[in-house]
């Protein structure tokens, strides 16, 4: 009885695993038409602001409007590809299609100026006094600079957690080339704006006291340097909190069920030796890592902490980015 007992226990163990791989797979092909519904929403806002972008931007002549045609055009191959490919192609695609798109895009070297079409439009006109036309023109800042957009892009198209962080981070390296030329725009060389970047620094100066060392002398921001200061860190803070955010949601979507089919390969090739199996080792440890990127990155961003705790902790992660920025 026990030996049938031990023969069944790994029948039903497999039969136990199997079962638990079909609800994660049912589970993932319910939540498809949903992500890719929402791919399609974003999408159509990247659209509609590309095109609502091309109509506003003033034209230099044939070539340029040309140029600014072909720019809008990676959107809408998109668009077109969300709409019309087979939702199995579409799930082999996207995952190169994105990425392409994404750096193709900003690796024109026009589009990463700070006289590029977005930004021209967003960082033209003049300040607004008031904290209501502050929020504002701290928005129209942001969408300047192409993080926003950016932004939206990563926390949208789901892409693998490495592949989103080097193609987030690409892009958001490309736009940030040229942050002298941003602070001579209208927008953020009005005294108004410089105020209100000289109030923002002193406040991040402030709270990296809460983050170094107790005795830590921080030198005070400059108030020439104010501008490049909050952009650069509005930059990090961009290229970082997105990342952490989708961490988080590969996690909770997840769990711990894309670490399992690793782990068996990595169990099944430490068994054999010799050059093949020792490559294949390495292939094996850099898919563990892979898979196992969005559980490090939440398991670093305070699991099993409060919200509270959460919001403290953010607190002082912008801190240290601020110090980064700075340093």
């Amino acid at each position: 009885m026990s030996a049938m007992r031990g023969a069944a226990q790994p029948g039903c163990s497999n039969a136990a695993a199997t079962a638990a791989a079909d609800e994660r797979a049912a589970a993932a092909s319910a939540s498809r038409p949903r992500s890719r519904v929402l791919e399609l929403l974003g999408v159509l806002f990247v659209c509609a602001a590309n095109v609502i972008i091309f109509v506003r931007t003033p034209k230099g002549g044939t070539l340029e409007t040309a140029y600014q045609a072909a720019a809008v055009a990676p959107s809408l191959l998109v668009l077109a590809a969300v709409l019309c490919l087979p939702a199995r192609v579409y799930g082999r695609l996207r995952q190169v299609l994105v990425p392409v798109l994404c750096l193709g895009y900003h690796a024109q070297p026009s589009e990463r100026l700070a006289t590029a079409s977005v930004a021209r439009l967003m960082l033209s006109g003049a300040p607004c006094p008031g904290a209501l036309w502050a929020a504002v023109d701290a928005l129209r800042t942001l969408m300047g600079l192409r993080l926003v957009p950016n932004a939206i892009i990563t926390l949208v198209f789901e892409l693998p957690l490495p592949l989103a962080a080097a193609v987030h981070v690409a892009v958001i390296a490309l736009t940030a080339a040229d942050n002298d030329a941003y602070c001579a725009m209208p927008l953020l060389a009005h005294p108004l704006t410089q105020a209100r970047m000289q109030r923002v620094a002193a406040a991040m100066h402030v709270s990296t006291t809460f983050a170094t060392p107790l005795g830590t002398s921080i030198a005070r921001p400059s108030a020439q340097y104010a501008c490049t200061d909050v952009v650069q860190f509005c930059q990090v803070a961009f290229a970082v909190v997105p990342l952490v955010l989708l961490s988080w949601v590969e996690h909770v979507k997840g769990g711990a069920g894309g670490v399992a089919r690793p782990a068996a390969e990595l169990r099944a090739v430490q068994q054999h030796a010799g050059p093949p199996h020792q490559a294949r080792l390495l292939l094996v440890l850099a898919k563990r890592a892979w898979h196992a990127a969005p559980r490090s990155v939440y398991l670093a961003c305070g699991c099993g902490l409060s919200w509270p705790q959460r919001a403290a902790l953010l607190a002082w992660l912008l801190s240290m980015l601020w110090l980064l920025t700075t340093f």
